[in-house]
C-alpha cells in the first residue's frame, strides 16, 4: 500500500462488504465502487470480503488492499456467513494495527460481532444502511425478542450511515441515541452516461429500432416484474412494436429460480412471450440502459436503488413506483420521471409509460432532468468525498 499520501492522517479505512467484487449484489457492487473512488482520493483502505466462486483474487490498485476471506463455495449460505464471520473477528485481531477505523455495508451478523470488537479495540466503527425492511432499526426491532437485543449493539456503533430519507427516519424513530449520518448512494459518472451513437450501440447489441422499455434488477417477487408483466398488454395497445428487457439474475438461488418460472407461466398466458425477453445478467448493463428509450422501476421496497441512479445517469427518462423517502427523493414525479403510488393500478403504469414513449418533448424533458440531477447530486467521486469528510470527524472524537 501506498506511503505517499496523508489524507486522514496517513490512518486506513477497514472496509467490509461480504459480497465479493463483480457479485450480482447491489449493496456489494455500491461498496466496491465507494472503496475504490475513497482510494482515487488518496485515502489508504483495505477492502474485505467473501473470495469470489472463480478463485481470482480482485486486483490491488494504489491505496486499495483487497483482502479475501475464504469461506467454502459449496457451503449452505449460512454457513458461508458464519465461516465469514469467524474469518473477520480472527482478522481483526490479529491486524489490528494496521487500521484505524472499520466501515461496515449493511447490519449483519458480522456487522454485530465487528461493532463489539471494534468497541474492545478502540477502534471507531461506522455501518452503512443498505435495504429498508431487512437492515433498519426499526424492522430488526420489531424482528423478535433478539431485536432489542441487536439495537444495544447498534447503539455501540460511532456511526450509521443513512442512504435514503427512509432510512433515517427509521433511526430516529427507533432510538433517538443512534449517531445517523446521511450519505446517500454514488454513480460512476464515467460508466453510465448517455450514448454518443445510439444507433450503432443498438447494432452492437443486436437491438432493432423498436422502441425498447428496460429493467434492471434480481428476478424476485420485491423487484415487482409481475406488475410490469401485467402492465404490458395495455402497453403493446398503444406502442405495438414495444420490447420489454429485463436484466438481472435469474438463478442466483431457489427464489430466484422459482420466481423466474412464475413469471415465465404468466408471459406465455398473457401471450406476450415475443416481446418480453429475459436477458440475465449482463456486463455491460451501461449500454443497454443507453439503447432503450424507458426505463420502468416497479420496485416494492429498496434502500437508494443502484439500477434507478445508474438509468437516470444514462439519460433514461424513468417510471418507478412510489417509495415514500426513497425513489421520490430522486425522482420529482411530471418533472424528472413518473412515479405510481399503487402497482395494482396497471392502468396507471402503463400510462406513464406510453406516455413517455409516444411523446419525444416529454421524454427528452425527463432525460434532461434527471441527469442533471445525479449529476449533481449521486457522483461517485462527490460521495467519496463525503465519506472522507466523515472519517475525519470519526477519528477525531
Amino acid at each position: 500500500m501506498t506511503k505517499n499520501h496523508e489524507i486522514l492522517g496517513g490512518k486506513v479505512v477497514l472496509m467490509v462488504s461480504m459480497p465479493p467484487k463483480n457479485s450480482p449484489d447491489g449493496g456489494g457492487k455500491q461498496a466496491w465502487l465507494q472503496a475504490e473512488a475513497i482510494a482515487r482520493k488518496n485515502c489508504k483502505v483495505i477492502m474485505l470480503g467473501e473470495k469470489p466462486n472463480n478463485g481470482l483474487q480482485p486486483e490491488s490498485i494504489e491505496n486499495l488492499d483487497v483482502v479475501s476471506l475464504s469461506t467454502g463455495q459449496f457451503l449452505p449460505r449460512k454457513m458461508r456467513k458464519l465461516v465469514f464471520l469467524v474469518q473477520l473477528v480472527l482478522w481483526q485481531v490479529l491486524n489490528y494495527k494496521k487500521y484505524s477505523l472499520v466501515h461496515h455495508h449493511g447490519i449483519n451478523s458480522s456487522f454485530y460481532a465487528s461493532c463489539v470488537l471494534s468497541k474492545i479495540l478502540r477502534r471507531p466503527c461506522f455501518v452503512k444502511l443498505s435495504l429498508m425492511g431487512v437492515d433498519d432499526p426499526k424492522t430488526i426491532v420489531a424482528s423478535g425478542f433478539m431485536g432489542r437485543f441487536y439495537l444495544s449493539i447498534i447503539r455501540m456503533a460511532s456511526g450509521i450511515g443513512c442512504i435514503s430519507d427512509a432510512l433515517k427516519l427509521s433511526c430516529s424513530s427507533t432510538d433517538a441515541k443512534l449517531k445517523i449520518v446521511e450519505i446517500t448512494n454514488g454513480v460512476d459518472l464515467s460508466k453510465f452516461k448517455p450514448a454518443e451513437e445510439r444507433l450503432s450501440l443498438r447494432r452492437e447489441l443486436g437491438l432493432d429500432s423498436s422502441p425498447i422499455v428496460v429493467c434492471v434488477g434480481g428476478v424476485t417477487p420485491r423487484k415487482g416484474i409481475s406488475t410490469l408483466i401485467s402492465s404490458w398488454g395495455n402497453i403493446l395497445k398503444k406502442v405495438p412494436s414495444a420490447q420489454l428487457l429485463l436484466i438481472g439474475s435469474t438463478t442466483k438461488n431457489n427464489m430466484y429460480k422459482n420466481h423466474h418460472a412464475e413469471l415465465l407461466r404468466q408471459i406465455n398466458i398473457m401471450g406476450h412471450s415475443d416481446t418480453i425477453k429475459f436477458l440475465g445478467e449482463k456486463e455491460n448493463v451501461a449500454s443497454y440502459l443507453q439503447a432503450a428509450d424507458v426505463f420502468v422501476f416497479p420496485t416494492r421496497n429498496e434502500g437508494m436503488p443502484n439500477a434507478l441512479l445508474e438509468a437516470m445517469a444514462s439519460g433514461l427518462p424513468v417510471v418507478s413506483s412510489l417509495l415514500p423517502g426513497i425513489t421520490d427523493s430522486v425522482l420529482m414525479d411530471g418533472d424528472n420521471g413518473y412515479l405510481v403510488e399503487d402497482l395494482d393500478d396497471h392502468q396507471r403504469f402503463s400510462e406513464c409509460v406510453v406516455h413517455i414513449l409516444v411523446n419525444k418533448e416529454v421524454s427528452s424533458n425527463f432525460s434532461r432532468q434527471a441527469l442533471n440531477y445525479v449529476q449533481t447530486n449521486h457522483s461517485i467521486e462527490r460521495i467519496a468525498g463525503d465519506y472522507i469528510s466523515y472519517y475525519e470527524t470519526l477519528m477525531c472524537e
